[in-house]
């Protein structure tokens, strides 16, 4: 991880108060001068639904990206992150939590943008535009804690595979075709998957890495059957096709919470210190 930049302290701390405090809060706005100048832009370049706010869809199940803590309120990476560039940014962010599986259908008629652990591939590009890649991931297999049956993606076939619904594992499976339709297990999220997985209902749940990686760390009843993914990806924040002022500002608010070291803050927040049951 970077170092923070002794010039961004400024930034560190205005964002870290509203952010890094915990889930909920959602940091004070820019001052004067900088959002005079998003205003000489135009907010009406951006298409916003509501002058001044940046509504934004996620699926609170999808830990430790997104999801709800123990008091029900909203937090997660994502969460914070949106958060974060929403405040560079100068608008107010308002959070939709949606179902998964149809959170596309309301980008730009309900919500301005969806962050929800998306992967950015071929067939999304075609109807949405995403920001820069800002999380590196791939697919990993997750089995129970001293199942040898499975040791690499070659013994999938035959084996009965947990997945959440309309998620890139799912998509990944599907085009297997070694793999029988019979043998995918699809569930409304992740931890519905992780509790059949640990029953026997499953033999394995294929998922991103960073969501295998932390209920490993506090599910001591699975393990990961290594923790190099067997497909490349990138999450993106989607946009509605044919935004490119959305995309251009989101990319510049993603590159200064970077270069003020927000960025690696909120990496070590949510996978390396969080503990917390997801």
């Amino acid at each position: 991880m970077k170092t923070k930049h002794w010039l961004a302290l400024g930034l560190v701390f205005i964002l870290l108060v509203g952010i890094l405090a915990g889930c909920g809060g959602q940091g004070d706005s820019l001052d004067a001068g900088e959002e005079n100048e998003l205003e000489e832009n135009g907010e009406e370049e951006l298409g916003l639904l509501e002058e001044g706010l940046l509504k934004v869809a996620f699926n609170a199940d999808f830990p430790p990206f997104e999801m709800r803590d123990e008091n029900d309120e909203l937090c997660g990476f994502d969460y914070d992150l949106m958060n974060a560039l929403g405040q560079v940014m100068g608008y107010d962010v308002h959070f939709d939590d949606v179902p998964f599986d149809g959170i596309f259908a309301g980008l730009g008629t309900a919500y301005d943008l969806v962050i929800s652990g998306v992967t950015i591939n071929d067939e999304r590009l075609q109807t949405m535009d995403f920001s820069d890649p800002y999380f590196d991931a791939g697919q990993v297999i997750v089995v129970r804690k001293g199942y040898e049956e499975i040791k690499g993606e070659e013994d999938l076939p035959g084996k009965k595979l947990g997945v959440q619904i309309g998620t890139t594992g799912h998509d990944v499976l599907s085009d297997m075709e070694e793999i029988a339709a019979d043998d995918i297990l699809v569930y409304d999220n992740y931890p519905l998957a992780f509790i059949d997985l640990v029953n026997g209902g499953s033999d394995a749940v294929i998922c991103d890495v960073p969501v295998a990686k932390t209920e490993a760390k506090r599910n001591d009843k699975v393990e990961l059957v290594s923790e190099e993914p067997f497909t490349v990806e990138f999450y993106g924040i989607a946009v509605p096709k044919g935004n490119s002022k959305m995309v251009e500002e989101l990319n510049a608010a993603l590159a200064q919470v970077k270069e003020a070291g927000i960025y690696d803050e909120l990496l070590v927040k949510w996978f390396v210190d969080y503990e917390g049951e997801l």
